[in-house]
């Protein structure tokens, strides 16, 4: 008798229960609004800002994964603090700019699945200018001035960073997918796995999104260059 008293208790649990579920329904609204609203900082080649406009791989990403809502994205920009206290507080649902998954936010935001795992690497543009990393001391090494991270990385390794936009042909800190076919030309620095980033809470947005991510092929076709 005890054990048919627990069994109709657990079924009325898991009825009453709709997991995963949204502490403030984003995900329904979504969908029936047709609207996602997303933030988004600048970091190439993860999120670029074109004319006011965001371009690169997270862009296309989230704008696949409001059409798969049947949703259109409504963007808006800013600073890292700002956006996470917009997504905080829910006026967005979501935000990219090219976090990690070791976030200092991940107190103050739900963390997607790493959806992509990236090597930053150190690329020479002549066989004769290949080097150990340990002979990197005191060398000039290029960096895109979008990227000051890549900047603390170059000086942790005692050489000088240089900002520069056409980075391409000189001594350079990038990741391995924005090489040429000279791959054999650069030495791993380290790797890094990429996330986005989610209103807390939102399980269901969080489900949706992480299953969007995991699909094969999601990053087929993304801006890589």
């Amino acid at each position: 008798m005890l054990q048919s008293f627990w069994a109709i208790g657990l079924v009325l649990l898991l009825v009453g229960c709709d997991f995963p579920r949204d502490s403030n329904g984003a995900l329904s609204r979504i969908r029936r609004e047709g609207v996602l609203r997303a933030g988004y900082c600048e970091r190439p080649p993860w999120v670029e800002n074109t004319n006011g406009n965001p371009e690169g791989i997270e862009p296309q990403l989230i704008e696949r994964f409001a059409s798969r809502l049947g949703a259109r994205v409504e963007w808006t920009a800013g600073t890292e603090s700002s956006l996470i206290e917009a997504l905080r507080v829910g006026q967005i649902e979501v935000l990219i700019g090219g976090f990690l998954s070791d976030t200092a936010w991940a107190s103050r935001a739900a963390i997607s699945h790493a959806y992509k795992e990236a090597k930053v690497v150190v690329s020479f543009p002549t066989a004769d200018s290949v080097r150990a990393l340990t002979d990197l001391e005191g060398a000039v090494v290029a960096y895109r001035p979008a990227r000051p991270d890549f900047a603390a990385l170059i000086t942790s390794r005692e050489a000088r960073p240089e900002a520069r936009n056409d980075w391409r042909g000189q001594i350079a800190v990038a990741y391995e997918f924005e090489l040429s076919e000279d791959v054999h030309r650069s030495r791993p620095l380290k790797t890094e796995k990429h996330v986005i980033l989610v209103t807390s809470g939102e399980n269901g947005l969080l489900y949706a999104l992480d299953h969007f991510l995991m699909r094969p092929g999601q990053l087929a076709g993304a801006n890589k260059s």
